[in-house]
């Protein structure tokens, strides 16, 4: 005659029987679908969260009684579904987000300990394969906003998308996809925070100071210095390839740009006679011309190409139509923006004033994209090339 089990085993024994059963007759794609929701609610939970879960799985059989065991469950499930909606996670197979990570937690804490420990380990390993599903632009599971067009260029270079940019990034054209937050100079937080991002990168030159440090306070924020020559460059890429786990192609377009920077500074050191050279920017018309002087992206490219700066003042100034008359440069170098606004080749030749000036005369007036003069970026070797090109046909 067998002796009939203890209240308290025969209880706990009912409480696991039943999805044991499930389980063991359950179909290969209703595995599929529990392991899968496990793998997204994991991968985008926050890391302490799934220690704290596991911890709990590895102990929950201290909870003898079924019933304070469903509590816990559920109590464990609706933190999830908190956790999940603010991090806005897809719902697999036409489930709403809710429901399908309480029916997880449910799950997962009627297993045994060892039972749950090993579905955690399998989740876990699903979730590190298993593709994140965000809205916006960005396919990664990083929701990146980039407030300056350099860092836009070094995030797509290293084969990341943004979910936000600022104004004038505008390279590579797939960037043009993702909104704008405004001008890296004149930033809201609102407008930062609304794309709900993870990680934003931004230089020294982004402002104002409080609207980065309001941004600093509810998500990842990372000042790069301004990258005005290689050395800073290979500083900032070095810091954006890192904060994505991505060393290693960092690594790569160092080195490219290393070698594209030394093969031109060769070029240059062969030459004896420079032309003089003017970058200008205008901000509406020829009435509000800017130059750009020493410690500038601009001087960067035009020394670094072969040419003489003629400005000797640092940074940007204003520039009079009197000083463009006297300065008289052999080339005249402008962004892509300010080009189309002084009316192209056209355009300056029929200026009562550009049409005075030599470089005008002879067409000599070379001209890049805009983003390429608010820092050095990955491609600024290839560019060092091309303004070679240009200033010496």
């Amino acid at each position: 005659m067998q002796t009939a089990a203890p209240k308290a085993r025969r209880e706990r024994k009912a409480a696991v029987k039943p999805w044991a059963r499930a389980l063991n007759g359950a179909k290969a794609k209703d595995v599929f679908f529990i392991v899968a929701r496990g793998a997204l609610v994991f991968s985008n939970l926050r890391p302490t969260f799934v220690v704290y879960v596991t911890l709990q799985i590895i102990f929950v059989d201290c909870l003898r009684k079924p019933k304070r065991r469903r509590n816990f469950a559920t109590r464990i499930g609706n933190v999830a579904q908190v956790v999940e909606q603010r991090t806005e996670n897809p719902c697999v197979g036409g489930s709403t987000p809710s429901i399908a990570t309480h029916l997880f937690f449910s799950f997962l804490f009627r297993l045994s300990p060892i039972k749950g420990a090993l579905f955690v380990l399998a989740t876990l390993t699903a979730s590190c394969v298993w593709p994140s599903e965000k809205n916006g632009a960005s396919t990664s599971a990083v929701r990146i906003v980039t407030l300056s067009p350099t860092l836009t260029e070094i995030v797509y270079a290293l084969g990341d998308t943004v979910v936000g940019r600022d104004l004038l990034s505008s390279m590579p054209k797939e960037a043009l996809a993702a909104p704008s937050v405004g001008y890296m100079r004149a930033l809201s937080d609102e407008g930062i925070l609304s794309l709900k991002p993870t990680l934003v990168l931004a230089t020294s030159e982004a402002g104002p100071a409080a609207v980065l440090e309001k941004v600093a306070a509810k998500t990842k924020l990372i000042l790069t210095p301004e990258a005005l020559d290689v050395d800073s460059a290979v500083k900032t890429i070095e810091m954006v390839a890192a904060a994505l786990n991505k060393s290693e192609k960092g690594n790569q377009i160092i080195a490219n740009l290393r070698t594209k920077c030394d093969s031109a500074a060769k070029i240059v050191e062969g030459l004896k006679v420079r032309p003089r050279v003017l970058y200008l920017n205008s901000r509406g018309d020829a009435a509000s011309l800017y130059a750009h002087g020493k410690a500038t992206t601009a001087d960067f490219y035009i020394t670094g190409a072969g040419g003489q700066n003629v400005v000797d003042f640092a940074k940007i100034k204003p520039f009079s139509e009197e000083a463009l008359i006297n300065a008289d440069p052999d080339i005249l170098l402008f962004d892509q923006d300010t080009f189309e606004r002084l009316g192209g080749l056209e355009g300056l030749a029929a200026s009562a004033l550009f049409s005075k000036l030599k470089a005008v005369k002879e067409k000599r007036v070379v001209v890049a994209p805009t983003a390429h003069f608010f820092g050095v970026g990955p491609y600024a070797g290839e560019l060092l090339l091309n303004f070679q090109k240009a200033f010496y046909p």
